[in-house]
């Protein structure tokens, strides 16, 4: 663990179980929509370029 308040617990198990019993289980998502308001569209893009790119290489027919 990384951070100014690491020496504050023992280890990953402590720190996710002082986590869970002072703010709750809420906790370990915060964050999560943010995090996917970015990655979501991002990753659209790459899928449909993919589709694009394969639809395009096999109308010129190079891998069939």
């Amino acid at each position: 663990m990384q951070g100014t308040k690491a020496s504050i617990y023992k280890n990953t198990y402590d720190c996710a179980v002082q986590i869970y019993r002072h703010e709750g289980v809420r906790a370990f998502y915060a964050g999560l929509l943010p995090r996917l308001g970015r990655v979501l569209p991002g990753q659209g893009i790459i899928f449909m370029s993919f589709e694009a790119i394969q639809s395009g290489l096999e109308d010129l027919k190079i891998f069939n």
